[in-house]
């Protein structure tokens, strides 16, 4: 049962993946640009080991990247950087406005239920 498991969640990753590619290929969204904007700072403000862990997380980071030029040498759309700004912001602002929320002393600040939602759904991960 768990081998089965393991090769499903492996043939969906792929799945996400190759959909993500397709996407940018024929210049379809595989994601929506705030949808982007929004992982892009949670991942900036939390770090968290089961991102390492999610194919589908790992999927969705490298089509972020190509959709938005932001590897090496490339620039991504200012658009896009003020809105992953704008996000950091609303998560920080959060984070001071509920530090009763925060746990182990905040070390694990508290998180709008956007963002906690997001990624449970999306990755199976707990932020």
């Amino acid at each position: 049962m768990e081998l089965e498991i393991e090769l499903k969640s492996k043939y969906m990753n792929r799945f996400k993946q190759e959909f993500n590619r397709a996407c940018l290929q024929i210049g379809i969204p595989a994601l929506s640009e705030d949808t982007c904007a929004k992982i892009l700072a949670v991942v900036y403000l939390h770090d968290n080991e089961q991102f390492a862990f999610s194919g589908a997380f790992a999927a969705d980071m490298e089509y972020i990247q190509n959709r938005y030029h932001i590897h090496g040498a490339g620039t991504p759309e200012a658009d896009f950087v003020d809105k992953v700004v704008r996000y950091i912001h609303e998560l920080e602002e959060y984070a001071r406005t509920h530090v009763e929320e925060s746990t182990q002393n905040g070390l694990f600040p508290a998180k709008p239920q956007w963002a906690i939602e997001m990624f449970r759904n999306m990755y199976g991960i707990r932020i």
